[in-house]
């Protein structure tokens, strides 16, 4: 009968289990979970493997696990354990470089992380699973401040360069190098074949070795597959490539910021990040990036895309990045050498300042191959540079996109951007554009030093012309493309400018494909002349594009008012196909009869399609039954949503910023702002109180939107004034002459008078919250159809009475039949007596639930 050491594993002898214990006391660290690992495999191989352990080796089951976990890391076939657990390594705050001081530090984490035999381990930390990656872990909110490289292998790196795959989990802490030293190292750096896993840091302060080979990647240099979520890589400086990251393998980054990195030296690339492998970009902003040269070039201040790379920027904010340089700067936002494309993202006030050679893209610059679409790209700026000493100008290009390459931009904005030439696009040299249903307005040409012939001011929207002497076999074909509202301040050559290359092959241009150029009678062309599908409008530009604006979805647009020339523009078969895919760029559907003529062309030109469905023009609020997503705004039921038939989607109320997280069962917008709202079920307030399905309270916002924020008060304990049953509930609010209007989810009995006044759930009363008083409001017995159905939510006219209401299943009222998705007017009489019209159909809208609150806006 065996006896059990605290391995799990049987030893046979005394003797045994001496020499065993005295070897566990001096390597049982390392040995003890090799050897009950090795047992625990041995012991569960079938009866005859074991047999033969006993008669062929003269060893026993236990004797074979202590033999092979002596031997190293290598296993057998048979025995090998793909499905290992990953260590978790802890880290004590503070603690970075490798000292025998029994507290782990981080360089002795990553090289117990890393290690591949037992004896790389430090004794500091728990070992690593040699056979698998491993999580080294982070103290909250800690702080690892490098005072010295570790190492020289990629240049002078902080730490141990991460060789194996292994995920560091931060939870909030910082990795930096030390302000005060002299010492220039980047933080990390990845070998090829690993991956590094980073979350929740701060890569911070990293300063590369100036040494030309030494220089990429001031805070990061990756060689292998980065992995970068809800991260921070920030004021990082590296030389020629990446001052925040340099990246020439695959790089992931998600919900993370890449900030005020710059990379310095002659044909510096990738103030923020150089990237030049497979990339995915998610959710995440570069912003406040710099590259700089003194001489050559420098390219990409927030984002460069190497040759050999594939991105994808989906969801993305590349912000306030600037490119200078003394010869020749582009892209001071993202530069694109390989292929990139750009979903969902915004890129703005980015600045390019070239000196010789001028400056090209200001958002973006495209020399390989790009596809962007449902994005925008605003206010950005190429300056020009004027030499007074020699009297030369080195002109400005592409304040918005500059394209040298192959680009596609579909349901885009191109707004606010200036340069001298093309203040909102520019294609030169062999460039090859297309451009579908995309507005490109309130972009300037300007003309940096008056009276220059070179000095720009060409081409305010868009400009197809030689970049150099003679340069210009460009193509550029535009597809239901708004092109209004654009400057050049020399007037003779407008906002949309081809000029003529005599001697040379010229740049082409194809139209005539349902196009919106110019106002006013005057369509800015200079080069070419519209198709015969295309317009030039009479009406001015306030009457085809609203201002930029938040108008839902993930990117700011230009909405279409109502009336625009723009709307119902194209086919609808131009629409549905790719490259639109039947969206508009806010995600909102195409073909909406925006006009309000059926016809088989209701496809708005640009990138905003105006939404059918009713309403009358007027905006207005709803609360959602569920949750669900529409015009790419996702909502919950405690969420209260505007829509806006110009506009489109938008969040009004956001219930999850306040700590609200049952339905909104009623709401009512009074008229200093506040909002009165019910709930389905109780629902707590910390400091306020609980609320139950038959009170009501007031919420005073601060903020209102995405980032909702504001104060909790109580408006109406319903029990103290005859609400307590469960047919009590409150499910619509209204307001009547600074009266609550109130229906129930069933029959209420409130008191009135000296007696009770009765209600039922198609009906509403009206309650005074300064006496407390109920009285009558309004009976929907006697409308056909409504006596059977409960309304769900109300709104009431101030100027005449009428009542909108929504109701909670599907419904017939005198022939005008909807859903609860749906909102019914009932044009007030007089007398009590109501006609219903359907008002707005929630369906052919694209909303997904039910109504279940209602405010229409002036």
């Amino acid at each position: 009968m065996s006896t059990e050491l605290n391995t799990g594993v049987g030893v046979n002898s005394a003797a045994e289990r001496g020499w065993l214990a005295g070897l566990l006391l001096r390597r049982g660290d390392t040995l003890l979970p090799r050897l009950a690992f090795y047992y625990r495999k041995m012991a569960a191989l079938p009866r005859p493997w074991r047999r033969q352990l006993r008669r062929k080796l003269a060893v026993t089951v236990s004797g074979a696990a202590l033999l092979l976990a002596l031997a190293g890391p290598v296993l057998p076939p048979a025995l090998a354990d793909a499905d290992a657990p990953a260590a978790t390594i802890t880290v004590v705050n503070g603690e970075v470089a490798i000292t025998n001081n029994n507290k782990c530090s981080l360089m002795e984490a990553i090289i117990n992380a890393r290690a591949e035999t037992n004896n790389q381990m430090k004794a500091d930390c728990a070992s690593g699973n040699i056979n698998g990656p491993d999580t080294v872990s982070l103290p909250n909110g800690g702080d690892f401040v490098l005072t010295a490289p570790h190492n020289e292998q990629n240049g002078p790196t902080g730490l141990p360069v991460i060789t194996t795959s292994m995920t560091i989990e931060g939870h909030g802490a910082t990795i930096r190098r030390s302000t005060a030293t002299y010492s220039h190292f980047r933080i990390m750096a990845v070998d090829p074949g690993a991956t590094l896993t980073l979350r929740d840091t701060t890569i911070r302060d990293g300063w590369a070795s100036p040494d030309y080979d030494d220089g990429p990647g001031g805070g990061i240099l990756s060689r292998g597959n980065l992995v970068i979520e809800n991260c921070t890589i920030a004021d990082n400086y590296g030389y020629y490539k990446g001052g925040g990251i340099y990246a020439a393998g695959q790089l992931t980054i998600t919900g993370s910021s890449v900030t005020n990195n710059w990379v310095w030296g002659s044909a510096a690339a990738g103030g923020g990040i150089f990237a030049n492998g497979q990339t995915n970009i998610t959710d995440s902003t570069i912003a406040d990036n710099r590259a700089s040269a003194d001489d050559i070039t420098a390219h990409g201040g927030g984002l460069y895309i190497g040759p050999d790379a594939q991105a994808t920027i989906s969801g993305s904010l590349i912000n306030q990045n600037t490119a200078s340089s003394h010869y020749d700067t582009a892209g001071a936002g993202i530069f694109v050498y390989g292929q990139a494309t750009i979903v969902d993202s915004t890129i703005a006030e980015n600045i390019n300042s070239g000196n010789e050679g001028g400056g090209t893209g200001g958002g973006v610059y495209v020399t390989g191959q790009a596809t962007i679409s449902g994005s925008t790209i605003r206010d950005n700026v190429v300056h020009a540079f004027y030499e007074g000493y020699s009297y030369d100008l080195h002109p400005a290009y592409g304040g918005g996109l500059h394209n040298d390459g192959t680009t596609l931009v579909v349901n885009s904005t191109i707004s606010g951007n200036t340069a001298g030439y093309g203040g909102g696009v520019v294609n030169t040299h062999e460039g090859n554009l297309t451009i579908w249903h995309t507005t490109i307005t309130d972009n300037h040409a300007i003309q940096e030093v008056a009276d220059y012939d070179e000095a720009g001011g060409s081409g305010g929207g868009l400009f197809s012309g030689p970049h150099y002497q003679g340069e210009n076999c460009s193509a550029t074909t535009l597809r239901g493309v708004i092109i209004s509202g654009n400057t050049s301040d020399i007037s003779a050559k407008q906002a949309l400018f081809v000029p003529p290359t005599p001697g040379y092959c010229s740049a082409s241009i194809t139209v005539n494909a349902f196009n919106v150029f110019g106002q006013g009678g005057n369509a800015g062309l200079v080069g070419f002349t519209p198709g015969a599908t295309d317009i030039v409008p009479s009406a001015g530009l306030n009457a085809i594009l609203s201002p930029l604006a938040d108008n839902g979805g993930p990117t700011m647009t230009h909405a279409l008012p109502q009336g625009s020339p723009a709307l119902d523009r194209a086919p609808n078969a131009s629409c549905t196909a790719a490259p639109v895919n039947g969206v508009d760029q806010r995600g909102e559907p195409r073909n909406q009869n925006g006009a309000g003529n059926v016809t088989n062309n209701e496809c708005d030109a640009g990138s905003f399609e105006r939404q059918a469905g009713g309403g009358g023009g007027a905006a207005f609020l709803v609360s959602p039954s569920g949750s669900g997503t529409v015009g790419g705004v996702a909502f919950a039921p405690s969420d209260i949503l505007k829509y806006d038939p110009a506009a489109g989607w938008s969040m009004y109320f956001d219930g999850s910023d306040v700590g609200i997280t049952k339905n909104l069962s009623g709401f009512e917008l009074l008229g200093n702002g506040d909002i009165l709202m019910s709930f389905q079920a109780r629902q707590t307030i910390p400091g306020v109180g609980s609320f139950m399905p038959q009170d009501i309270a007031r919420f005073d916002p601060t903020t209102t939107g995405d980032n909702t924020a504001g104060a909790f008060q109580w408006a109406l304990d319903g029990s103290t004034k005859g609400l307590s049953t469960s047919g009590e509930k409150i499910d619509a609010l209204g307001l009547s002459d600074g009266l609550w209007a109130i229906s129930t989810t069933g029959a209420a009995t409130v008191p009135s008078g000296g007696g009770t006044l009765k209600a039922q759930d198609e009906d509403a009363l009206l309650f005074d919250p300064g006496s407390g008083n109920w009285s009558a409001f309004f009976d929907g017995t006697p409308i056909p159809g409504l006596k059977a159905e409960d309304v769900n939510a109300l709104w009431v006219d101030p100027t005449n009475g009428d009542l909108y209401i929504s109701l909670l299943n599907a419904f017939n009222l005198s022939g005008v039949s909807g859903n609860g998705r749906d909102i019914v007017k009932l044009t007030n009489n007089g007398g009590g007596s109501y006609t219903p019209s359907l008002w707005w159909n929630g369906a052919a809208a694209g909303f997904p639930v039910n109504v279940d609150g209602l405010e229409i806006l002036p």
